[in-house]
Protein backbone atom coordinates (compact mmCIF):
# COMPACT_ATOMS: atom_id res chain seq x y z
CA UNK A 1 0.00 0.00 0.00
CA UNK A 2 1.39 3.32 -1.11
CA UNK A 3 2.26 5.50 2.34
CA UNK A 4 -0.21 8.63 1.37
CA UNK A 5 -2.89 5.92 1.25
CA UNK A 6 -2.66 5.14 4.58
CA UNK A 7 -4.30 7.33 6.51
CA UNK A 8 -7.75 6.44 4.07
CA UNK A 9 -7.21 2.83 4.55
CA UNK A 10 -7.31 3.71 8.16
CA UNK A 11 -10.06 6.06 8.12
CA UNK A 12 -11.97 3.08 6.20
CA UNK A 13 -11.12 0.52 8.65
CA UNK A 14 -11.70 3.02 11.56
CA UNK A 15 -15.66 3.22 10.14
CA UNK A 16 -15.81 -0.53 10.03
CA UNK A 17 -14.69 -0.83 13.76
CA UNK A 18 -17.12 2.29 14.97
CA UNK A 19 -19.89 0.32 13.95
CA UNK A 20 -19.87 -3.03 15.01
CA UNK A 21 -22.09 -5.11 13.76
CA UNK A 22 -22.34 -8.85 13.55
CA UNK A 23 -22.66 -10.95 10.65
CA UNK A 24 -26.26 -11.71 11.26
CA UNK A 25 -27.02 -7.96 11.66
CA UNK A 26 -26.07 -6.97 8.36
CA UNK A 27 -28.72 -6.80 5.58
CA UNK A 28 -27.48 -9.10 2.27
CA UNK A 29 -26.07 -7.90 -0.86
CA UNK A 30 -29.00 -8.19 -2.48
CA UNK A 31 -30.80 -6.09 0.06
CA UNK A 32 -28.18 -2.93 -0.49
CA UNK A 33 -28.51 -3.59 -4.12
CA UNK A 34 -31.98 -3.17 -4.09
CA UNK A 35 -31.78 0.06 -2.56
CA UNK A 36 -28.44 1.02 -4.20
CA UNK A 37 -29.81 4.27 -5.66
CA UNK A 38 -30.84 5.38 -2.47
CA UNK A 39 -27.94 4.60 -0.13
CA UNK A 40 -26.17 6.44 -3.18
CA UNK A 41 -28.05 9.15 -2.95
CA UNK A 42 -27.51 9.48 0.91
CA UNK A 43 -23.64 9.04 0.42
CA UNK A 44 -22.92 11.28 -2.13
CA UNK A 45 -25.93 14.54 -2.45
CA UNK A 46 -26.71 14.33 1.38
CA UNK A 47 -23.63 13.66 3.62
CA UNK A 48 -21.97 15.70 0.72
CA UNK A 49 -24.51 18.73 1.38
CA UNK A 50 -24.09 18.25 5.35
CA UNK A 51 -20.31 18.82 4.98
CA UNK A 52 -20.36 21.55 2.88
CA UNK A 53 -23.05 23.62 5.27
CA UNK A 54 -20.35 22.64 8.31
CA UNK A 55 -17.62 24.06 5.88
CA UNK A 56 -20.02 27.65 5.59
CA UNK A 57 -20.61 27.38 9.37
CA UNK A 58 -17.06 26.64 10.72
CA UNK A 59 -14.99 27.20 8.14
CA UNK A 60 -12.45 23.95 6.80
CA UNK A 61 -10.05 25.28 9.16
CA UNK A 62 -9.88 27.26 11.99
CA UNK A 63 -9.60 31.01 12.21
CA UNK A 64 -6.00 31.74 13.28
CA UNK A 65 -4.36 35.59 14.37
CA UNK A 66 -2.42 36.52 11.20
CA UNK A 67 1.17 35.45 11.33
CA UNK A 68 0.38 32.43 14.13
CA UNK A 69 0.09 28.80 12.72
CA UNK A 70 -2.89 26.38 14.07
CA UNK A 71 -1.89 24.84 16.98
CA UNK A 72 -2.52 21.04 17.86
CA UNK A 73 -5.71 21.65 20.11
CA UNK A 74 -7.04 24.57 18.14
CA UNK A 75 -7.08 22.05 15.21
CA UNK A 76 -8.72 19.29 17.67
CA UNK A 77 -11.01 21.84 19.09
CA UNK A 78 -12.21 23.05 15.82
CA UNK A 79 -12.81 19.34 14.73
CA UNK A 80 -14.43 18.56 17.41
CA UNK A 81 -16.71 21.21 17.35
CA UNK A 82 -17.64 20.60 13.43
CA UNK A 83 -18.60 16.84 14.57
CA UNK A 84 -20.51 17.64 17.37
CA UNK A 85 -22.85 20.14 15.18
CA UNK A 86 -22.80 17.21 12.48
CA UNK A 87 -24.14 14.59 15.00
CA UNK A 88 -27.32 15.30 15.52
CA UNK A 89 -27.66 16.07 11.17
CA UNK A 90 -26.12 12.75 10.30
CA UNK A 91 -28.12 10.92 13.03
CA UNK A 92 -31.83 12.44 11.43
CA UNK A 93 -30.18 11.31 7.93
CA UNK A 94 -29.90 7.87 9.44
CA UNK A 95 -33.22 7.63 10.46
CA UNK A 96 -34.31 8.48 7.35
CA UNK A 97 -32.47 6.38 5.24
CA UNK A 98 -34.03 3.65 7.43
CA UNK A 99 -37.70 4.81 7.04
CA UNK A 100 -36.74 4.84 3.35
CA UNK A 101 -35.21 1.43 3.12
CA UNK A 102 -35.27 -0.04 6.08
CA UNK A 103 -32.28 -0.93 6.05
CA UNK A 104 -29.55 1.05 8.77
CA UNK A 105 -27.38 2.82 6.94
CA UNK A 106 -24.03 2.23 8.31
CA UNK A 107 -24.69 -1.80 7.89
CA UNK A 108 -25.62 -0.98 4.63
CA UNK A 109 -22.33 0.67 4.05
CA UNK A 110 -20.23 -1.77 5.25
CA UNK A 111 -22.33 -4.51 2.91
CA UNK A 112 -21.78 -2.02 0.22
CA UNK A 113 -17.90 -1.08 1.06
CA UNK A 114 -17.05 -5.17 1.04
CA UNK A 115 -19.57 -5.85 -2.55
CA UNK A 116 -17.72 -3.07 -4.10
CA UNK A 117 -21.19 -1.31 -4.44
CA UNK A 118 -19.54 2.44 -3.89
CA UNK A 119 -17.74 2.47 -7.38
CA UNK A 120 -21.73 1.75 -8.94
CA UNK A 121 -22.60 4.80 -7.78
CA UNK A 122 -22.11 7.90 -10.41
CA UNK A 123 -21.14 11.36 -8.67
Amino acid sequence: MRPHRLPAALAFATLLAAVPAAAADLPSEAQVRAVLPTWCKYKNDERVKLEREADKLFGMHPAVPPGKSPSKEMLVEHFQAREKWKEPHLEALNASFKKTTGLDYYAATQVAALAGMSKECKR
